[in-house]
Protein backbone atom coordinates (compact mmCIF):
# COMPACT_ATOMS: atom_id res chain seq x y z
CA UNK A 1 0.00 0.00 0.00
CA UNK A 2 1.27 3.45 -0.95
CA UNK A 3 1.91 5.98 1.77
CA UNK A 4 -0.75 8.66 1.23
CA UNK A 5 1.03 11.18 3.45
CA UNK A 6 3.91 11.43 0.96
CA UNK A 7 1.55 12.12 -1.95
CA UNK A 8 -0.14 15.09 -0.24
CA UNK A 9 1.38 18.39 -1.31
CA UNK A 10 2.07 20.74 1.52
CA UNK A 11 1.08 24.37 1.30
CA UNK A 12 4.12 26.61 1.22
CA UNK A 13 4.44 28.39 4.52
CA UNK A 14 4.80 32.15 4.56
CA UNK A 15 7.60 33.53 6.76
CA UNK A 16 6.51 36.15 9.27
CA UNK A 17 8.83 38.67 7.57
CA UNK A 18 6.71 38.43 4.43
CA UNK A 19 3.36 39.09 6.05
CA UNK A 20 2.07 42.63 6.12
CA UNK A 21 0.63 45.37 3.95
CA UNK A 22 1.46 45.25 0.23
CA UNK A 23 1.83 48.77 -1.12
CA UNK A 24 2.58 47.40 -4.56
CA UNK A 25 -0.60 45.32 -4.56
CA UNK A 26 -2.67 48.20 -3.24
CA UNK A 27 -1.27 50.89 -5.55
CA UNK A 28 -0.76 48.92 -8.77
CA UNK A 29 -3.54 46.31 -8.24
CA UNK A 30 -3.99 44.26 -11.44
CA UNK A 31 -0.61 45.31 -12.88
CA UNK A 32 1.13 44.16 -9.71
CA UNK A 33 -0.94 40.94 -9.77
CA UNK A 34 0.32 40.05 -13.25
CA UNK A 35 3.92 40.79 -12.29
CA UNK A 36 3.64 38.57 -9.21
CA UNK A 37 1.65 35.70 -10.80
CA UNK A 38 -1.23 36.50 -8.47
CA UNK A 39 -4.02 36.06 -10.98
CA UNK A 40 -6.83 36.65 -8.50
CA UNK A 41 -5.73 40.29 -8.56
CA UNK A 42 -7.24 40.61 -12.03
CA UNK A 43 -10.57 40.90 -10.23
CA UNK A 44 -9.53 44.52 -9.70
CA UNK A 45 -10.57 45.04 -13.32
CA UNK A 46 -14.11 43.91 -12.51
CA UNK A 47 -14.83 44.77 -8.88
CA UNK A 48 -15.58 48.37 -7.90
CA UNK A 49 -12.67 50.43 -6.66
CA UNK A 50 -11.16 49.96 -3.98
CA UNK A 51 -12.43 46.48 -3.06
CA UNK A 52 -9.71 44.39 -4.70
CA UNK A 53 -7.04 47.00 -4.04
CA UNK A 54 -7.64 46.66 -0.30
CA UNK A 55 -7.69 42.87 -0.54
CA UNK A 56 -4.38 42.96 -2.45
CA UNK A 57 -2.99 45.32 0.15
CA UNK A 58 -3.90 42.92 2.94
CA UNK A 59 -3.14 39.54 1.33
CA UNK A 60 -0.92 40.48 -1.60
CA UNK A 61 2.48 39.80 -0.05
CA UNK A 62 1.44 36.33 1.08
CA UNK A 63 -0.06 35.48 -2.31
CA UNK A 64 2.99 36.79 -4.17
CA UNK A 65 5.29 34.72 -1.94
CA UNK A 66 3.28 31.57 -2.63
CA UNK A 67 2.67 32.13 -6.35
CA UNK A 68 6.15 33.02 -7.56
CA UNK A 69 9.60 31.55 -7.05
CA UNK A 70 11.81 33.78 -4.92
CA UNK A 71 15.50 33.32 -4.28
CA UNK A 72 15.29 34.70 -0.74
CA UNK A 73 13.20 36.75 1.64
CA UNK A 74 15.49 39.70 0.99
CA UNK A 75 14.98 39.35 -2.76
CA UNK A 76 11.21 39.29 -2.23
CA UNK A 77 11.32 42.39 -0.01
CA UNK A 78 13.51 44.24 -2.54
CA UNK A 79 11.12 43.50 -5.41
CA UNK A 80 8.03 44.46 -3.38
CA UNK A 81 9.66 47.74 -2.30
CA UNK A 82 10.48 48.50 -5.92
CA UNK A 83 6.75 48.30 -6.83
CA UNK A 84 5.96 51.05 -4.33
CA UNK A 85 9.04 53.07 -5.33
CA UNK A 86 8.09 53.01 -9.03
CA UNK A 87 4.54 54.05 -8.21
CA UNK A 88 5.95 57.12 -6.46
CA UNK A 89 8.39 57.84 -9.30
CA UNK A 90 5.63 57.67 -11.91
CA UNK A 91 2.56 58.95 -10.09
CA UNK A 92 3.88 61.87 -8.02
CA UNK A 93 5.05 63.84 -11.08
CA UNK A 94 1.76 63.04 -12.83
CA UNK A 95 -0.22 64.26 -9.83
CA UNK A 96 1.91 67.40 -9.67
CA UNK A 97 1.37 68.10 -13.38
CA UNK A 98 -2.36 67.47 -12.96
CA UNK A 99 -2.48 69.97 -10.10
CA UNK A 100 -0.66 72.56 -12.22
CA UNK A 101 -3.06 71.94 -15.14
CA UNK A 102 -6.13 72.30 -12.91
CA UNK A 103 -4.74 75.47 -11.32
CA UNK A 104 -3.85 76.96 -14.72
CA UNK A 105 -7.32 76.13 -16.03
CA UNK A 106 -8.94 77.82 -13.04
CA UNK A 107 -6.82 80.93 -13.51
CA UNK A 108 -7.62 81.08 -17.23
CA UNK A 109 -11.33 80.69 -16.57
CA UNK A 110 -11.17 83.44 -13.95
CA UNK A 111 -9.26 85.76 -16.26
CA UNK A 112 -11.09 84.65 -19.43
CA UNK A 113 -10.03 87.38 -21.87
CA UNK A 114 -12.85 86.62 -24.28
CA UNK A 115 -15.43 87.21 -21.55
CA UNK A 116 -13.68 90.42 -20.53
CA UNK A 117 -13.76 91.70 -24.14
CA UNK A 118 -17.43 90.73 -24.45
CA UNK A 119 -18.20 92.56 -21.21
CA UNK A 120 -16.38 95.70 -22.44
CA UNK A 121 -18.23 95.54 -25.77
CA UNK A 122 -21.55 95.20 -23.95
CA UNK A 123 -20.72 98.25 -21.84
CA UNK A 124 -20.01 100.24 -25.03
CA UNK A 125 -23.32 99.13 -26.53
CA UNK A 126 -25.13 100.10 -23.33
CA UNK A 127 -23.50 103.55 -23.40
CA UNK A 128 -24.51 104.01 -27.04
CA UNK A 129 -28.08 102.97 -26.26
CA UNK A 130 -28.18 105.42 -23.35
CA UNK A 131 -26.90 108.22 -25.59
CA UNK A 132 -29.59 107.47 -28.19
CA UNK A 133 -32.27 107.42 -25.51
CA UNK A 134 -31.00 110.72 -24.08
CA UNK A 135 -30.96 112.32 -27.52
CA UNK A 136 -34.63 111.35 -28.07
CA UNK A 137 -35.63 112.50 -24.60
CA UNK A 138 -34.08 115.92 -25.18
CA UNK A 139 -36.16 116.53 -28.27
Amino acid sequence: MEDTASSITTVQSVPDEIKGWSWGGFLWSWIWAIGNDTWIGLLALILPWPVMQIVLGIKGREWAWKNKKWTSVDDFKRVQRSWAKWWLIIMLPLMFLSFIAIFASAVLVALNPAAQIEKANQMKVNQQVEQVIESYSEE
